[in-house]
């Protein structure tokens, strides 16, 4: 989180020689990065807002990455699966990305909400969190 806050806090390197052009695309793409790490950094600091060390078999009050999770597509509990929301696969659940708009939608959620996210094609779909464990 330092070196993510120190990327943010430092300031626009502009190379000699570049012509305005040049200039205009450098600026877009280094707000764009400055953009995507001070979303990234307040990503973590929720999380780690969220959690805390030691304190096993607390289930947390939101969707929380790492949770297990039994969830409600459409009006269809699906009781055979677990889910979680993680980068890496796992034995113990399917694997929802980080980055993908169910992941999106399912983070920070708590239990009993009904939430729409966009599914593959520009369809709706709704996701309902039934359950949370650790």
């Amino acid at each position: 989180m330092q070196q993510l806050q120190a990327a943010v806090d430092a300031p626009a390197e502009i190379p000699d020689g570049a012509d305005a052009a040049q200039l205009v695309f450098l600026r877009k793409t280094q707000a764009e990065q400055r953009d995507r790490r001070t979303k990234r950094l307040a990503f973590l600091r929720t999380f780690l807002d969220s959690v805390g060390v030691g304190q096993e078999g607390t289930v947390p009050d939101v969707v929380i990455p790492g949770a297990l999770l039994r969830l409600e597509f459409d009006g269809q509990v699906d009781e055979d699966t677990l889910y979680t929301i993680a980068e890496l696969p796992t034995e113990e659940a399917d694997i929802v990305s980080p980055s993908s708009p169910l992941g999106h939608a399912l983070t920070w959620q708590p239990t009993g909400r009904e939430i729409s996210y966009d599914a593959s094609r520009g369809k709706s779909r709704t996701v309902v969190v039934r359950e949370i464990r650790v």
